[in-house]
């Protein structure tokens, strides 16, 4: 019991930083560092090339990276709370085929926002 408590706080921590770091990345990449096509054509100022020592592309690599790991960790998530996540539809639908379409458009809708 110690060991699982253990494996899902760290698993939990690590989406909280994983969140963390791509929305930073995220508004480093749109809001301080704007693109070429914005200071040209949209009248943005480029005020700052890079952040950090990284440009645009070097964040949009850590963004994109991080992003890949967040996805994986909540694979982990998911399949660690699986007993849990099978009772809940059991309990609140249990009619199976109304469970089997909601946890196929479910299904859907995550291979769509994996995907895109």
């Amino acid at each position: 019991m110690k060991n699982r408590l253990r494996t899902n706080i760290l698993i939990d921590a690590g989406l909280l930083v994983g969140m963390a770091a791509v929305s930073i990345s995220g508004f480093v990449m749109n809001v301080i560092l704007p693109s070429r096509h914005a200071i040209r054509h949209a009248g943005a100022r480029a005020h700052a090339s890079q952040l950090l020592g990284m440009g645009r592309h070097d964040w949009g690599t850590i963004h994109t990276w991080v992003g890949v790991a967040l996805l994986l960790l909540l694979i982990l998530h998911v399949a660690f709370h699986w007993k849990t996540i099978d009772a809940f539809f059991h309990k609140n639908l249990p009619n199976r085929g109304v469970r089997t379409a909601v946890v196929g458009l479910l299904t859907l809708f995550a291979l769509m926002a994996i995907l895109p």
